[in-house]
């Protein structure tokens, strides 16, 4: 039972090798970091400022994320700083809406063909608003169950000069629990089941004639499943993450980039 000179030999060498990895990737964070602020989350980002964001993305993926480590690791408050999309498609109800009507086509020439993508044409044009903090919070246990809230901050301002402008939270709760095909590869994959989605700590009632707006009642869990068998659960898969960054992919491919909070 002796110890071979070669182990220890070796032993600075990989050190060595971890930490060089380790300050790479930290350089890698700090760049996405600061290009994701400068663009606004992405929003205002040139072409040239996008693909160095994708390029940048692509370089911290491919990490074998599939530990029980990790899972855990997901618990936490996270904020967006980068979409690939609107913002408001962090939140799983725009997944399990969009995997409910795919394939469905509408008739208005001057919208995109299928229903789902006309309606977020139609919703992200709505005048007035203006999106704020969009945050996930996530809580699962070391096999990777539990929950996810998703938290979209809508601000609407109609009237400024009467009233100023007024908030609503989009809040989506999701349990999650392991995908079925989460048994190898780089990626942390969890399988979010909408569960209801409603408008939280809300104060539009005090804009004119959006009382009701701030009560409406969103499609839930029963309601995807009667469009669309098993449309209110959607893929969620984490393709980075370390203790202070974590990039997800929806089950279109879109990323999307989160800071820890807490």
């Amino acid at each position: 039972g002796g110890w071979d000179r070669g182990m220890v030999r070796s032993s600075p060498e990989s050190s060595l090798t971890l930490y060089s990895a380790s300050r790479a990737n930290e350089d890698v964070e700090r760049e996405l970091i600061m290009l994701c602020a400068v663009t606004s989350r992405g929003t205002y980002a040139t072409n040239d400022e996008r693909v160095q964001i994708q390029t940048l993305i692509s370089r911290m993926e491919g990490h074998d994320l599939n530990t029980s480590d990790n899972v855990e690791k997901l618990s936490g408050k996270w904020k967006v700083i980068y979409a690939g999309d609107d913002i408001t498609r962090t939140s799983p109800f725009f997944w399990a809406f969009q995997k409910a009507l795919k394939g469905v086509v509408q008739p208005v020439p001057m919208l995109p063909s299928e229903l789902s993508r006309a309606i977020f044409a139609i919703t992200d044009g709505i005048p007035f608003s203006q999106i704020g903090q969009a945050t996930q919070t996530i809580t699962v246990n070391q096999r990777g169950i539990g929950e996810l809230v998703s938290s979209v901050e809508v601000k609407l301002g109609v009237f400024d000069a009467l009233v100023p402008p007024q908030t609503g939270f989009l809040t989506t709760t999701s349990s999650v629990a392991p995908s079925p095909s989460n048994t190898t590869g780089a990626a942390l994959l969890q399988d979010l089941t909408v569960q209801k989605t409603e408008i939280k700590n809300s104060t539009w009632e005090k804009i004119p004639l959006l009382s009701a707006v701030s009560k409406l009642a969103f499609p839930s869990k029963d309601a995807f499943e009667a469009i669309s068998k098993s449309s209110a659960t959607v893929e969620m898969k984490t393709t980075y993450l370390s203790d202070d960054l974590r990039i997800t992919r929806n089950e279109l491919g879109t990323a999307f980039v989160f800071r820890r909070v807490s």
